[in-house]
Formats: structure tokens, sequence, C-alpha cells
């Protein structure tokens, strides 16, 4: 006889490998999702940080040569400098930083010293060579970028062997322009701007970067649970399939009880030894299929058997 008081298997063990593989698989789909996503966010930071650097390069490139050129190619400025006329040439810098927003600071230089000065002060300990009467080349300090050339007259036929101007660029200007992302400039990472300085874009994740990963983490965890949950009821079906095929086939007398007076499920052997079918006996009293003194006895028995909960022999 089977006491149906003790569970014949327990599902605790099961559950929770179950669950275990339904949050491993979930945690290992949003990894090779973060993984994609982070090398997609780099690609795409990649190409805006070259394109950033490359139109920084072009503004500050121009802004060079347009002032250089367009400045300090005049006879008036050049005859101003050799005169040694420092109140014009003070107010020709001031003009010329006026009008131009991406230059902080000048100074010419003749015979090897400052001879006049505009806007933001800086010190340069060595300077390029500078060669001929145009724009000669953009070098930087540090993270400070600075353009280089001879002044000339209109033709560009006289200038001075001594006398040079330096520009400094507004570098953090210009790229206020082309972009609101956090940036870094350096030498060392980041695509390269100009003259040894490249620029290096903050990479950050919008909080729907974070969503996505919580709703792939979510629907993952979701399907799989449900997939092991429909495969485990097929296995269940299956196996109570057998089980009661097996029951029904073996030649011995199975049995239970629901309580001390009522029988549970039995097989075909049991109920043919009775003369009845399984479902004859199923939910019936103990009375209605034994004669009135087994049933007394079978009761008695039942009675030690559900009160110890253990293997009983009578």
């Amino acid at each position: 006889m089977i006491d149906l008081t003790k569970p014949v298997v327990s599902h605790t063990g099961v559950f929770m490998k179950n669950w275990l593989i339904a949050v491993s698989l979930a945690a290992l789909a949003t990894l090779f999702w973060a993984v994609i996503g982070f090398a997609v966010t780099e690609v795409r930071y990649s190409k805006v940080e070259s394109q950033i650097a490359n139109s920084a390069r072009m503004i500050a490139e121009n802004t060079a040569k347009t002032t250089l050129i367009g400045h300090f190619h005049r006879d008036s400025f050049y005859e101003a400098v050799m005169q040694n006329d420092n109140d014009f040439t003070n107010h020709y810098l001031m003009e010329m930083l006026a009008s131009n927003m991406h230059i902080k600071g000048v100074a010419v230089f003749f015979n090897d010293e400052v001879f006049a000065s505009a806007g933001e002060k800086f010190e340069i300990a060595v300077t390029p060579t500078v060669e001929g009467g145009d724009y000669s080349e953009i070098f930087s300090v540090g993270k400070d970028l600075f353009a280089i050339s001879a002044f000339t007259n209109n033709a560009g036929s006289e200038s001075s062997k001594d006398g040079y101007v330096i520009l400094k660029l507004d570098l953090e200007g210009i790229l206020s322009l082309l972009t609101t992302e956090g940036y870094s400039l350096n030498s060392e990472k980041g695509s390269l701007l100009l003259a040894g300085v490249s620029v290096s874009l903050e990479r950050r994740w919008l909080p729907a970067n974070y969503a996505a990963i919580a709703f792939v983490f979510l629907l993952t965890f979701a399907f799989t649970a449900t997939i092991q949950r429909m495969t485990g009821k097929k296995f269940l079906v299956r196996r109570n399939r057998e089980m009661s095929l097996l029951l029904e086939k073996i030649p011995t007398l199975i049995w239970c009880f629901r309580d001390q007076e009522t029988f549970g499920i039995v097989n075909e052997s049991f109920a043919k030894f009775f003369g009845r079918h399984p479902e004859e006996i199923d939910g019936k009293n103990v009375f209605e299929i034994l004669t009135e003194q087994e049933a007394i006895e079978c009761v008695e028995s039942n009675k030690e058997v559900f009160r110890s909960k253990r293997e009983t022999c009578f």
C-alpha cells in the first residue's frame, strides 16, 4: 500500500535548477547584447570623433591662413614695425583680434624680442623657423595650437629677416562650435586633429541604453522560463502516461488510500481481483468494496499507517 501523505518526488531541486538556467541564459544574452552595444557605440563615437577632428583642423588652418595673409602682408603694418611705431601696431593688433573670434592672442617678434602683442599672453621656448613671406605652419605646445608667419609688404617682395608673427588659436572655441559632447585634448589617444594634438570624445551611454539592457535580460529570462515550463509539463505528462501504463499492465496488485477509509487509485489487477474496473474503486469507501469484517480490519491497519507515517508490515 502507498501512503499518499508523503511526497513521492520533490520539485524544489528541479525548480532551482531551471531558475538558475533561465537566469544564466538571460545574463549571457544581456552580456552579448552589451558587448555589441559597446562596439556599435565605439564605432559611432570614433566616426563622430574623426569628423570633429577633421572639421576643427580645417577651421584652424583657414583661420590662420586668412588672418596671417590678410593682416600681416600689408605695407602699412610692415612699415609700422620697421619704423618702430608701437601705437599703430598695437591698435592694429586689437582690431585684428576683434574681427577674429578663433584667435586668443597675437605677438609680433622683431629682432628676437616681442615688439607688440594683444589678447592672451603666451611664451614659447622654441619657435619653428620662418621661411618666406606666406603662411608658414601651425605647431603645438602641449594642448595649444599656434600659427607662425613672416610679415611682408603688399607685394611680398620685402620682409624682415628677424621679424615674424605668432597667433594663438582658440582651439576650445572651435571645438565648442562642433560638438556639445564632453571631450579631452591629448597627444596619446583619439583622432589626430593637428600637429600632435588629438581630440577624444567621452563615451557615454544614455538611459535608453541601460533600459534596453534590462529589457533584453527580462525578455530572455521570460522566454527561457516559459520554454522550460512547457518542456517540464510535457515531460510530466509523458512520465505520468508511462507510469500509468506500467501500473496497469503489471500483474501485482497495487492500490493506495486517500485516508483511512477511502480508496485512491488502483491498478487493473487489483480491480479485477474484486471483479470491478479501476474507476469503480477509485474514491470509494472500503465498506463499499470489502466485506464488513475486511473493511474493519483494513481501517484499523490504515490508522496505524497514517499515524506513524512510515513503512508498516502486518
